[in-house]
């Protein structure tokens, strides 16, 4: 099972969580969208999408970034 959870700051929640016994899958880094995030496994077997909003990103912003990620651009 899988959870997203927004919260105030990915890199802190990634360090705490990893202290805590969990597994980094994938480290904290910005997004075409707008967020820095990341993913954690629990010991538990549970993944946690980590999130953070660093900026507002409009559809056709979003659509350009994507893009240009697919073009290899980014």
């Amino acid at each position: 099972m899988k959870f997203h959870l927004r919260v105030d700051d990915v890199d802190a929640w990634v360090a705490r969580a990893e202290e805590a016994g969990a597994t980094v899958l994938r480290h904290p880094k910005l997004e075409f969208f707008g967020e820095r995030t990341a993913l954690v496994a629990d010991p538990f077997g549970y993944s946690w999408f980590l999130a953070t909003p660093v900026e507002e990103v409009s559809p056709q912003e979003m659509q350009r970034r994507w893009q240009a990620a697919l073009e290899g651009e980014a």
